[in-house]
Protein backbone atom coordinates (compact mmCIF):
# COMPACT_ATOMS: atom_id res chain seq x y z
CA UNK A 1 0.00 0.00 0.00
CA UNK A 2 1.66 3.18 -1.21
CA UNK A 3 1.35 6.28 1.45
CA UNK A 4 -0.99 8.82 0.40
CA UNK A 5 0.78 12.34 -1.65
CA UNK A 6 -0.68 14.12 1.35
CA UNK A 7 0.80 12.37 3.92
CA UNK A 8 4.01 12.40 2.09
CA UNK A 9 4.05 16.23 1.69
CA UNK A 10 3.12 16.44 5.50
CA UNK A 11 6.00 14.12 6.34
CA UNK A 12 8.29 16.90 4.36
CA UNK A 13 6.91 19.85 5.63
CA UNK A 14 7.93 18.02 9.38
CA UNK A 15 11.42 17.26 8.19
CA UNK A 16 12.53 20.47 6.84
CA UNK A 17 10.83 22.16 10.25
CA UNK A 18 12.41 20.24 12.65
CA UNK A 19 15.53 18.74 11.34
CA UNK A 20 18.32 21.10 12.77
CA UNK A 21 19.40 24.03 11.09
CA UNK A 22 23.27 23.35 9.24
CA UNK A 23 26.66 24.97 10.25
CA UNK A 24 28.83 25.65 7.51
CA UNK A 25 31.90 27.44 6.34
CA UNK A 26 32.93 28.64 3.23
CA UNK A 27 35.09 30.58 0.87
CA UNK A 28 33.09 32.01 -1.40
CA UNK A 29 31.12 35.00 -0.34
CA UNK A 30 27.22 34.35 -1.46
CA UNK A 31 24.99 37.09 -0.56
CA UNK A 32 21.58 36.25 0.63
CA UNK A 33 18.87 38.32 -0.75
CA UNK A 34 18.55 40.55 2.68
CA UNK A 35 22.76 40.66 2.57
CA UNK A 36 22.66 41.87 -0.78
CA UNK A 37 20.10 44.35 0.17
CA UNK A 38 21.32 45.60 3.64
CA UNK A 39 25.63 45.64 2.27
CA UNK A 40 25.62 45.42 -1.64
CA UNK A 41 29.39 46.91 -1.28
CA UNK A 42 31.94 43.96 -1.80
CA UNK A 43 34.63 46.35 0.15
CA UNK A 44 33.98 46.07 3.58
CA UNK A 45 36.80 44.44 5.87
CA UNK A 46 33.87 42.83 7.50
CA UNK A 47 30.32 42.12 7.60
CA UNK A 48 27.97 40.95 10.35
CA UNK A 49 24.34 40.01 9.56
CA UNK A 50 21.85 38.92 11.85
CA UNK A 51 18.38 37.25 10.20
CA UNK A 52 15.69 36.91 12.61
CA UNK A 53 12.93 34.16 11.86
CA UNK A 54 10.20 36.95 12.85
CA UNK A 55 12.04 40.28 13.00
CA UNK A 56 13.90 42.48 10.72
CA UNK A 57 17.17 41.82 9.62
CA UNK A 58 20.18 43.89 11.29
CA UNK A 59 23.95 43.92 10.98
CA UNK A 60 27.16 46.28 10.51
CA UNK A 61 30.13 46.14 8.67
CA UNK A 62 33.52 47.94 8.50
CA UNK A 63 35.65 49.95 6.28
CA UNK A 64 39.01 50.61 6.45
CA UNK A 65 41.05 53.73 4.13
CA UNK A 66 44.39 54.77 5.03
CA UNK A 67 44.47 53.23 8.39
CA UNK A 68 41.26 54.71 9.38
CA UNK A 69 37.99 52.40 10.83
CA UNK A 70 34.39 53.28 9.89
CA UNK A 71 31.41 51.17 11.16
CA UNK A 72 28.40 51.42 9.54
CA UNK A 73 25.15 49.60 11.48
CA UNK A 74 21.68 49.27 9.63
CA UNK A 75 18.69 47.49 10.47
CA UNK A 76 15.29 47.06 8.65
CA UNK A 77 13.26 48.78 10.92
CA UNK A 78 9.57 48.06 9.33
CA UNK A 79 9.65 44.38 9.20
CA UNK A 80 6.15 43.40 10.18
CA UNK A 81 4.31 46.55 8.37
CA UNK A 82 5.85 44.61 5.24
CA UNK A 83 4.94 41.23 6.26
CA UNK A 84 1.27 42.47 6.71
CA UNK A 85 1.00 44.52 3.45
CA UNK A 86 2.33 41.23 1.81
CA UNK A 87 -0.46 39.19 2.79
CA UNK A 88 -2.68 41.57 1.51
CA UNK A 89 -1.03 42.30 -1.46
CA UNK A 90 0.31 38.90 -2.27
CA UNK A 91 -1.43 36.53 -0.03
CA UNK A 92 -0.03 32.84 0.33
CA UNK A 93 -3.19 30.50 0.70
CA UNK A 94 -2.76 27.45 3.43
CA UNK A 95 -4.57 24.11 3.35
CA UNK A 96 -6.11 21.75 5.82
CA UNK A 97 -5.21 18.02 6.64
CA UNK A 98 -8.36 16.71 3.77
CA UNK A 99 -7.36 19.05 1.58
CA UNK A 100 -7.61 16.56 -1.50
CA UNK A 101 -4.21 16.05 -2.65
CA UNK A 102 -5.22 18.03 -6.62
CA UNK A 103 -6.08 20.86 -4.72
CA UNK A 104 -2.95 21.14 -2.64
CA UNK A 105 -1.10 20.50 -5.71
CA UNK A 106 -2.93 23.96 -7.24
CA UNK A 107 -2.61 25.77 -3.99
CA UNK A 108 1.36 24.95 -3.99
CA UNK A 109 1.43 26.35 -7.70
CA UNK A 110 -0.22 29.86 -7.16
CA UNK A 111 1.87 30.12 -3.83
CA UNK A 112 5.18 29.63 -5.94
CA UNK A 113 3.97 31.98 -7.81
CA UNK A 114 3.59 34.91 -5.21
CA UNK A 115 7.08 34.47 -4.24
CA UNK A 116 9.05 36.42 -6.37
CA UNK A 117 6.47 39.55 -6.88
CA UNK A 118 6.59 39.19 -2.87
CA UNK A 119 10.15 39.02 -2.26
CA UNK A 120 10.42 42.42 -5.18
CA UNK A 121 7.78 44.19 -3.14
CA UNK A 122 9.42 43.56 0.11
CA UNK A 123 12.76 45.15 -0.99
CA UNK A 124 10.96 47.93 -1.85
CA UNK A 125 8.74 48.34 1.27
CA UNK A 126 11.53 47.61 3.77
CA UNK A 127 12.63 50.59 5.49
CA UNK A 128 16.65 50.57 6.02
CA UNK A 129 17.62 53.11 9.26
CA UNK A 130 21.76 53.56 8.95
CA UNK A 131 24.39 54.84 11.07
CA UNK A 132 27.79 55.67 10.27
CA UNK A 133 31.02 55.89 13.42
CA UNK A 134 34.57 56.45 13.36
CA UNK A 135 36.33 53.69 15.11
CA UNK A 136 39.77 52.31 15.98
CA UNK A 137 41.65 49.85 14.73
CA UNK A 138 41.58 47.96 18.44
CA UNK A 139 37.89 47.85 18.11
CA UNK A 140 37.43 46.61 14.68
CA UNK A 141 40.37 43.81 15.25
CA UNK A 142 38.38 42.57 18.33
CA UNK A 143 35.21 42.05 16.62
CA UNK A 144 36.48 40.57 13.96
CA UNK A 145 38.46 38.39 16.19
CA UNK A 146 35.29 37.60 18.92
CA UNK A 147 33.10 36.97 15.91
CA UNK A 148 35.27 34.29 14.42
CA UNK A 149 36.16 33.09 17.41
CA UNK A 150 32.43 32.59 19.09
CA UNK A 151 30.56 31.44 15.49
CA UNK A 152 33.01 29.55 14.07
CA UNK A 153 33.09 27.29 17.08
CA UNK A 154 29.82 27.21 18.45
CA UNK A 155 27.67 23.71 17.89
CA UNK A 156 24.09 23.20 18.79
CA UNK A 157 23.77 20.63 21.60
CA UNK A 158 23.21 17.36 21.04
CA UNK A 159 18.86 17.21 20.29
CA UNK A 160 16.10 14.31 20.86
CA UNK A 161 15.72 11.41 17.67
CA UNK A 162 12.52 11.76 17.08
CA UNK A 163 11.42 8.22 15.02
CA UNK A 164 9.03 8.03 12.49
CA UNK A 165 7.91 5.19 10.68
CA UNK A 166 6.83 5.66 7.35
CA UNK A 167 5.03 2.95 4.88
CA UNK A 168 7.31 0.20 7.46
CA UNK A 169 10.30 1.73 7.21
CA UNK A 170 12.52 3.65 9.72
CA UNK A 171 13.11 7.47 9.41
CA UNK A 172 14.80 9.19 12.37
CA UNK A 173 14.66 12.81 12.31
CA UNK A 174 17.04 15.00 15.20
CA UNK A 175 15.35 18.28 15.80
CA UNK A 176 13.13 19.99 18.26
CA UNK A 177 9.48 21.61 17.55
CA UNK A 178 11.32 25.13 18.28
CA UNK A 179 10.91 27.13 14.62
CA UNK A 180 12.08 30.35 15.54
CA UNK A 181 15.68 31.05 15.48
CA UNK A 182 18.40 33.66 13.62
CA UNK A 183 20.42 33.43 10.60
CA UNK A 184 23.90 34.81 11.48
CA UNK A 185 26.83 35.62 9.16
CA UNK A 186 30.23 36.82 9.20
CA UNK A 187 32.36 37.75 6.01
CA UNK A 188 35.93 39.19 7.03
CA UNK A 189 37.84 39.52 3.46
CA UNK A 190 41.33 39.71 4.61
CA UNK A 191 40.99 35.78 6.42
CA UNK A 192 38.87 34.88 3.47
CA UNK A 193 36.71 33.39 5.79
CA UNK A 194 32.69 33.44 5.60
CA UNK A 195 30.76 31.71 8.56
CA UNK A 196 27.10 31.28 8.16
CA UNK A 197 24.81 29.66 11.15
CA UNK A 198 21.09 29.28 11.86
CA UNK A 199 20.71 28.83 15.38
CA UNK A 200 17.65 28.19 17.02
CA UNK A 201 16.52 30.45 19.70
CA UNK A 202 16.53 27.49 22.39
CA UNK A 203 19.94 26.39 21.81
CA UNK A 204 21.60 30.15 21.88
CA UNK A 205 24.45 29.30 24.63
CA UNK A 206 26.26 31.98 27.09
CA UNK A 207 28.68 32.95 24.34
CA UNK A 208 26.14 32.98 21.31
CA UNK A 209 23.90 34.85 23.76
CA UNK A 210 26.71 37.32 24.56
CA UNK A 211 27.80 37.91 21.45
CA UNK A 212 24.24 38.19 19.90
CA UNK A 213 23.57 40.79 22.73
CA UNK A 214 26.37 42.95 22.39
CA UNK A 215 25.77 43.16 18.01
CA UNK A 216 21.78 44.28 18.69
CA UNK A 217 23.95 47.40 21.28
CA UNK A 218 26.27 48.03 18.29
CA UNK A 219 23.17 48.64 15.80
CA UNK A 220 20.52 49.87 18.65
CA UNK A 221 23.36 52.31 20.07
CA UNK A 222 23.69 55.83 18.83
CA UNK A 223 26.64 56.27 20.71
CA UNK A 224 29.52 53.64 20.17
CA UNK A 225 31.20 53.13 23.73
CA UNK A 226 34.06 51.78 22.70
CA UNK A 227 35.65 51.44 25.98
CA UNK A 228 32.05 48.94 27.04
CA UNK A 229 32.10 46.68 24.15
CA UNK A 230 35.87 45.81 23.78
CA UNK A 231 35.18 44.90 27.39
CA UNK A 232 31.99 42.74 26.61
CA UNK A 233 33.70 41.51 23.18
CA UNK A 234 36.53 40.64 25.74
CA UNK A 235 34.39 39.05 28.42
CA UNK A 236 32.68 36.54 25.25
CA UNK A 237 36.36 34.98 24.38
CA UNK A 238 36.70 34.75 27.96
CA UNK A 239 33.72 32.95 28.24
CA UNK A 240 34.70 30.73 25.16
CA UNK A 241 38.12 29.81 26.35
CA UNK A 242 36.01 28.85 30.11
CA UNK A 243 34.23 26.63 27.54
CA UNK A 244 36.91 25.00 25.91
CA UNK A 245 39.01 24.03 29.27
CA UNK A 246 36.32 22.42 30.71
Amino acid sequence: MKTPAIFRRLLLVLMITFTPLSVFSQKELKKSEMHQLLFPDTTELMIFLAEPSFDGAYGFSIHQNDGAYTLTVKQITNWMEVIEQLEKDFPIQGFQLDTPPEEIELIEERNKKQRLPRKQAAAKMYKIESNTFNTSSKLANQLIFSCIDVIRTYKNPVQEKKIVYVNGDTLIMEGSSVVDGTRFTFYCRDTDSVYTKNVHEAYLDDKMTELKNTTVQIVKDSILNEAELLKRLRSVHDKNDQSKSE
